[in-house]
């Protein structure tokens, strides 16, 4: 269903938690404007909407808060959504939601009210039980209660799931991106008609089934036990209305749970529980002693003892033998990419692994004690790590041939045509793994503290495994249209020279068309950022408010186009142009620089450029690019743009003469060049421009709606080395009264290292500061002088903008300190959990960076990765990419 939105305004009302946090996230994606109002018991805003949005769960909200948007619904000739549940279709006596139901009976029928007596264009939208991160388990219905029973901190130890009755009571779930997707749909059903819709799973879920798909992603170490007549049983949950229009749920109930696993903090008990041991054993060795002579029966009973104690040792450390010699073999084998070879190394280790785990499940006396149970966790997860690694493996020469197509294409060959049927099975693949290691993730999350820090890496690369084959789902599902089999797509290259300081990641000197087809690459061409003036003159597009307000400038060229902060409006605006003046349509842009470069030629070696006459590598390329890009450039020169291209071919060139034994590095260079946002991917639109998003990697500003920092520097005028220039980050949070508000106190330091002399000189910087929305700016000082009126406050990408403009010289040092206030949103009166997120600046290099958390008084503050100093918590680090902080804060 095609949602129509022109910038619809959009108002969320009365809504708290996860719920709404991801409804704001739909609506923003899908390009709305979107607000939020909780503000209980007072007006509401005055401004005008398009669409107000009933998501309370208050019964107050529920009665008053629907009559005050009714009315402000009919006198602006707004749309009304009323968000209520199915669980309204339920008997009243046979819940305890009593006063809940009550109230949404009222918030419907006065819905329909409003409707037939004034015409008002309303829809009401019944959700089924809505679970997932962030949504207590309290507030998930019987599942919710599994789940809490699943975790090894309940009260019965995380080995027993309870069923009150018979089990077959029957609901519908429906995971929290899900509801929200069914929430933005809506938009498109409220009209004249007032009609009444349901969002749902295409099936309800037994207490029963529910129960049992717990058993088995615990590996069969939980039981469930029957509390006979103490509820109905059979009831199940009536689908009354029309079924929301283009609907689908897109997250299973399986891989909703193990998400909202992953999403518990650490410490709550979230795992995959231990089974409670019966008193059975089996012979596991048998060993056969030679005949010498007949033993006495005192010798007989020592050797009984002597096998009794350790055969279970010898049979452990031969098990673990055998997984250490397929695990050796593994790293040759990914590294030549014999796909085939590492699929079966994986395959034995598991195998093994598997074996290890019916060992634990029958020594109950091992099995119970420390660390013997962490070495289940470990082998358990081990082996789900393992097996997700096979499957993937086993469908690994998709992926080698799609790289080859490209190498072949290039080098004038043909390649091998591949189809949807082939992209199906790697997708299948990778979504299997995905659940697999998600799974394993959580086993190793759960052994004892004193194991945590060996297995901290190996966590922190499941997560980063967890990521990669969610992008790779996504590319797979994607790939006959992203690889040009349904005909041509094109995609810019943006060559951004990361010496210049820019949002984007560096000054765009160059850029080049890329053209695929059929799985090949059919046109490479380059361009230079100047040639396009006229283009952008017939399209008169207004500069960003900072860059007018600070420096003047009207209009924005194309070869400033990367400066606004989110990556995605800089793909937009630069596609807009480059397609106006080619006349083709473009389908993404990947953005570059000189460090993703740099890290490139550090595998395809020195670069020989010979009409330049230069020897271009990894250690010279800043100085040699810098000295023939800049030195005695002036607008109209050719020399920048053959200089790049003849870069650019040359080190594709080389790159597609690389030899399968390369393909790893090569591959762990792409994913650190992600990480670090020297490498940003943006697509128009499918399944992996979500996966882009949701992961980040397409340079956009996050939406969440915690604490938020993101510093831009622009250099400007002349043409000073960024990598002469340090700049280092303090951050500061605290609560100077006994009030509620938080306040921060933002230190940034610019070292100037060079000298007057080229390639050095002045550092011209348009700074900008991206902080919460609603922060107010308190005080600004550069280099102990006043400057708050000359700090232009604006909004960008949803956020609060501090701008300023200033000159760093030579062997000198600047610093800016900005106090802000952040907004009512986030102060102590509504905080438990506070969180930060930090963006790097793309084309920096891991500038230092320090958080301070002041302990506000009757507080108490804790954070997971951060030192405690004195009443403080602090945290020291470098920004090599994104950091997210969160800090709990109890009453004393």
């Amino acid at each position: 269903m095609k949602i129509m939105n022109n910038r619809k305004k959009v108002l969320l009302a009365f809504g708290e938690g996860a719920l709404v946090e991801a409804v704001f996230k739909a609506f923003q994606k899908a390009g709305f404007q979107v607000s939020s109002w909780t503000e209980k018991g007072k007006k509401l805003p005055k401004e005008r909407y398009d669409c107000l949005i009933q998501l309370g769960k208050d019964p107050t909200a529920l009665s008053e808060g629907t009559r005050l948007l009714l009315e402000k619904a009919e006198g602006e000739k707004a749309e009304f959504i009323l968000v209520s549940s199915l669980k309204i279709t339920s008997k009243m006596e046979a819940t305890k939601e009593v006063l809940y139901l009550e109230s949404l009976h009222f918030a419907e029928t006065l819905t329909k009210q409003f409707h037939q007596k004034y015409g008002l264009k309303t829809a009401i939208l019944r959700l089924p039980t809505i679970f997932g991160p962030g949504i207590p388990l309290t507030e998930s219905g019987t599942l919710g209660h599994l789940i809490l029973e699943f975790t090894s901190e309940s009260p019965k130890g995380g080995t027993v799931l309870t069923i009150y009755g018979e089990g077959k009571d029957h609901d519908y779930y429906l995971y929290l991106t899900d509801a929200a997707e069914a929430v933005k749909m809506a938009t498109a059903v409220a009209n004249k008609e007032g009609g009444v819709f349901f969002a749902a799973a295409p099936t309800p879920f037994s207490t029963t089934t529910i129960a049992e798909m717990l058993v088995e992603m615990g590996g069969g170490r939980h039981e469930i036990h029957y509390h006979k007549g103490l509820v109905e049983g059979g009831r199940e949950v009536q689908l009354k209305g029309e079924a929301l229009p283009g609907f689908k749920s897109q997250v299973s109930l399986k891989e909703g749970i193990l998400q909202t696993l992953k999403a518990l903090p650490a410490g709550s008990g979230a795992s995959l529980g231990q089974k409670k041991w019966r008193s059975t054993t089996r012979a596991l060795v048998h060993l056969h002693l030679p005949r010498l002579r007949p033993p006495s029966q005192r010798r007989i009973i020592q050797l009984g003892i002597v096998l009794l104690v350790f055969s279970p040792f010898l049979y452990l450390g031969g098990r673990v033998a055998l997984v250490s010699y397929h695990l050796l073999k593994l790293p040759q084998q990914l590294n030549s990419f014999n796909f085939q070879g590492a699929a079966w190394s994986a395959g034995s280790a598991a195998k093994e692994l598997s074996s290890l785990n019916h060992f634990f499940e029958n020594i109950p006396l091992l099995s119970q004690k420390l660390p013997f149970r962490d070495l289940q966790l470990i082998s358990q997860g081990g082996k789900e790590i393992l097996v997700a690694l096979k499957g993937v493996l086993i469908e690994g020469e998709t992926t080698l041939t799609i790289v080859e197509n490209l190498v072949k294409s290039r080098q004038g060959e043909a390649g091998r045509k591949q189809d949807e049927e082939e992209f199906n099975r790697l997708r299948l693949a990778l979504k299997e793994t995905e659940t697999q290691l998600l799974t394993a993730w959580l086993h190793l999350r759960t052994v004892q503290p004193y194991l945590q820090h060996f297995f901290t890496p190996t966590l922190d690369r499941l997560q980063e495994g967890l990521l990669a084959t969610k992008l790779g789902t996504a590319f797979a599902g994607g790939a006959v249209d992203l690889l040009g089999y349904q005909g041509e797509r094109n995609y810019l290259i943006l060559f951004q020279n990361s010496a210049e300081a820019r949002a984007g990641g560096g000054f765009l000197g160059s850029l080049a068309q890329l053209t695929v087809e059929d799985g090949g690459i059919k046109k490479l061409q380059f361009f230079d950022s100047y040639q396009f003036d006229q283009v952008e003159e017939k399209a008169n597009i207004p500069a960003p408010s900072a860059l007018k307000e600070l420096r003047g400038v009207e209009k924005l060229p194309l070869r400033e186009g990367n400066f606004y902060a989110s990556f995605p409006e800089s793909g937009k605006y630069i596609t807009q142009i480059f397609a106006e003046a080619q006349k083709i349509t473009v389908d993404g842009v990947i953005g570059t620089n000189l460090l993703f470069a740099q890290s490139l030629l550090k595998i395809v070696g020195p670069l020989q450029l010979v009409e330049f006459d230069k020897t271009v590598t990894a250690e010279n390329l800043f100085e040699v690019t810098t000295e023939e890009v800049e030195k005695e450039f002036f607008p109209g020169s050719t020399k920048k743009k053959r200089f790049l291209q003849a870069l650019g071919e040359e080190l594709l060139t080389n790159l597609f003469n690389l030899k399968r034994e390369s393909y790893a590095s090569l591959a762990k260079i792409f994913w650190e060049g992600l990480k670090q946002k020297d490498l940003l991917l943006y697509l128009e639109k499918g399944a992996l421009a979500q996966a882009l998003a949701e992961s980040g990697f397409d340079g956009r500003i996050k939406a969440e709606s915690g604490d938020f920092l993101m510093l831009l520097d622009t250099n400007l005028g002349t043409k000073t080395n960024l990598t002469l220039i340090k700049r280092m980050i303090n951050y500061k949070l605290f609560n100077p009264t006994r009030a509620d508000d938080l306040q921060v106190e933002l230190t940034v330091t610019w070292e100037h290292k060079g000298t007057a002399a080229w390639p050095s000189g002045t550092y011209q910087n348009l700074f900008r500061a991206l902080v919460p929305k609603g922060s107010q700016l308190l005080s600004a000082n550069l280099n102990d002088k006043d400057v708050k009126s000359k700090i232009f406050t604006t909004e960008e990408a949803g956020k609060t903008e501090f701008a300023i403009f200033f000159k760093v010289e030579p062997q000198t040092t600047a610093i800016l300190k900005l106090k802000y206030r952040l907004p009512s949103s986030l102060n102590l009166k509504k905080l438990t959990h506070y969180s930060l997120n930090i963006q790097k600046q793309p084309g920096t290099v891991g500038e230092p960076f320090t958080f301070v958390f002041e302990e506000p008084f009757g507080k108490q503050i804790s954070g997971e990765g951060l030192q405690r100093e004195n009443t403080s918590l602090k945290f020291i680090g470098d920004l090599k990419q994104d950091i997210s902080l969160a800090v709990t804060i109890k009453e004393e």
